[in-house]
């Protein structure tokens, strides 16, 4: 099957592949779900076409080192979810004030990462930010899934995984989990009083084969999969040092979430005297 190409108003090209399963491939038994490879899309930029070029990958590509970022660290933004509680809507799209969910992650994600991955099958809704777009392997809608298709399309070994519904992640904290991140890690994650954190933590691509036995378990929860690799937690004391009131881990479920979203983002509006300062403080 040939590759199309979809011209869109700014005349960018954004290549679409789609590659069907080999005769005789390790896929085969890994895949064993899918008839043909899911859609994968790479939107590229008028300086970046280029890597719209380039094939699908089996093997992380080597991503070059550049000052204060972390080479060894994908940043991934899951935005894959039903919304049940949300009526459906694009969660990612919500406004908190007049910034979109979305553009405040990647706010806090364009100095830390040098690639960003956006997981979603709904690839369309996003062709006007520059980033890389990448599908699920299975047809499952599930943080599990999603985390999956991240860490399977990452071109680090590692990946620092984000709901697509929280408003005020902190920058600080982001860069503080990513520091401690050795080549030995697996999963890295935030620990409260409230518990993990798995959409605010780092994990290694060595977790794909255990998360691939559990969804095909018919189990999805992210947790389920960590008695199979190793975890390291942040302890609250080290998080409420860089967050000090934990507004990473709040994310938007219901019309509720949203109304007290925009009230916290009234008050730290007030708080800060300048524009540089509410960068600062995640908002």
């Amino acid at each position: 099957m040939r590759n199309p190409n979809i011209e869109i108003r700014n005349k960018i090209k954004i290549r679409v592949y789609l590659r069907s399963r080999p005769r005789s491939s390790p896929y085969r038994d890994r895949y064993p779900c899918a008839e043909e490879y899911p859609l994968i899309f790479r939107w590229a930029s008028p300086t970046l076409r280029g890597i719209g070029k380039r094939p699908i990958r089996d093997r992380p590509m080597q991503i070059e080192s550049k000052p204060n970022m972390a080479p060894s660290v994908t940043g991934v933004i899951l935005a894959g979810g039903k919304s049940t509680r949300f009526s459906g809507m694009n969660k990612a799209l919500i406004r908190i004030g007049s910034e979109r969910i979305l553009d405040r992650i990647l706010r806090v994600f364009r100095p830390v990462f040098q690639e960003i991955l956006l997981v979603t099958n709904e690839p369309v809704r996003y062709l006007e930010w520059d980033v890389k777009i990448v599908a699920d392997l299975y047809d499952v809608r599930s943080s599990l899934i999603g985390l999956h298709a991240g860490l399977f399309h990452a071109g680090a070994s590692h990946a620092f995984v984000s709901a697509c519904d929280t408003p005020f992640l902190v920058p600080e904290l982001v860069k503080e989990i990513v520091s401690r991140v050795r080549p030995e890690t697996d999963v890295l994650i935030p620990e409260t009083a409230s518990g993990l954190e798995p959409l605010c933590a780092v994990y290694s691509r060595r977790c794909l084969q255990p998360i691939e036995r559990h969804f095909q378990e018919g189990r999805f929860k992210i947790r389920d999969f960590f008695p199979q690799v190793r975890v390291e937690t942040i302890s609250e004391a080290d998080i409420r040092r860089v967050d000090e009131n934990a507004r990473s881990f709040i994310n938007i479920n219901t019309a509720g979430d949203l109304s007290e979203a925009e009230a916290a983002l009234a008050g730290l509006d007030r708080q800060a005297p300048s524009g540089g300062d509410k960068e600062k403080n995640g908002a």
